[in-house]
């Protein structure tokens, strides 16, 4: 019986030693669980982190593009409104100075003029250049450079000579 009970306090210390090794070895499992778990917490945090912070950065870029097309927007239509602008002024001129000139000459139709240039205040005015023309505006007064430069506007409407004429006619003014 000795052997039997030795034999028997032998499985109990066996027991205990199987029992005390897994809890030991369930308190390992346990603690990779519990470090793993907190691993994976920290990657998921930061994962997230980083999906905001880029999510952030993408919205800031966009409105930095956006912004950006914006002003070129702005110019464009700027440039475009200039552009004709332009365009009305270089062709206003030339869909409506006619008809202005075609008024002008039926003004002075119904007019009966008693020479070929209407009595203009330089005689022979039709045979001289810009420069023989040019010599004799400081002796005509206001009325008299209007009367000319509007008869050459309708006959040779030579640029040089009405820019002078509006000169003149502006300095006095």
């Amino acid at each position: 019986m000795a052997t039997t009970t030795r034999n028997i306090e032998n499985v109990g210390e066996t027991v205990e030693t199987m029992t005390q090794t897994a809890q030991v070895s369930a308190r390992i499992v346990t603690d990779y669980v519990v470090r793993a778990q907190e691993l994976n917490t920290r990657f998921a945090q930061r994962a997230f982190e980083t999906w905001i912070d880029t999510s952030r950065r993408q919205a800031e870029l966009g409105q930095t593009t956006a912004q950006e097309l914006f002003g070129k927007t702005e110019e464009q239509t700027d440039a475009v409104q200039a552009l004709f602008g332009e365009w009305t002024d270089a062709y206003a001129g030339f869909f409506f100075t006619p008809f202005g000139y075609y008024r002008e000459g039926l003004r002075d139709a119904t007019r009966a003029p008693t020479s070929k240039n209407g009595e203009l205040p330089i005689a022979g005015y039709d045979e001289m250049n810009v420069g023989e023309v040019s010599g004799r505006l400081d002796s005509l007064s206001d009325e008299e450079l209007k009367r000319v430069r509007d008869y050459e506007r309708r006959h040779k409407n030579r640029d040089t000579l009405i820019e002078q004429f509006d000169r003149k006619i502006k300095a006095s003014s």
